[in-house]
């Protein structure tokens, strides 16, 4: 009969340690998770910024200009040569525009998964702590602690997602 109280008592300092572990690692994901929206939306900065110089070469060099056009013997004049200068600037903004933007994608993806990543820990630690809690006592402090970070991870997903959202229906 010792031997069997001794074993429960092992269980429960285990578990214990578990979950205290679990929360260490999505302590150390929060800084991550940080650091990865930050990224994004600086990205998402860029992709403005960019998208302001093409719409501004834009206006200059489409507005009023006709087409670039060569001479009988394929040369083109100095202010055809303007028009290209303008032209050339488009498209590299353009390419720093779609870069940007491919950026931000690649940022947001890892930020969307690292928050599933930390709600599934979360709800490890909830099977973990329900584990201990079979007697069909109260919830504890440490149960309703991760149901709040899961319910805050699921809030600042949303969160970040409409506010993503919003800044890309503005780009197009």
């Amino acid at each position: 009969m010792h031997d069997l109280d001794h074993d429960t008592s092992i269980i429960p300092r285990d578990i214990i340690h578990q979950v205290n572990d679990l929360k260490v690692k999505n302590t150390s994901n929060d800084d991550e998770l940080l650091k990865i929206r930050l990224s994004a939306n600086n990205h998402l900065f860029e992709c403005n910024h960019y998208n302001l110089q093409v719409t501004q070469h834009r206006l200059v060099f489409m507005g009023g200009h006709p087409l670039i056009h060569t001479r009988p013997d394929g040369s083109i004049n100095h202010f055809n040569s303007g028009k290209i200068h303008y032209a050339i600037k488009l498209l590299e903004f353009d390419k720093k525009k779609a870069d940007a933007l491919s950026a931000f994608h690649t940022a947001q993806k890892r930020y969307f998964k690292l928050i599933e990543e930390m709600k599934e820990t979360e709800l490890e630690i909830q099977q973990l702590l329900s584990s201990l809690n079979k007697d069909g006592e109260e919830e504890d402090k440490e149960m309703q602690e991760s149901r709040k970070r899961f319910t805050s991870l699921e809030e600042t997903r949303a969160q970040m997602m409409e506010g993503w959202l919003d800044w890309l229906a503005e780009l197009s």
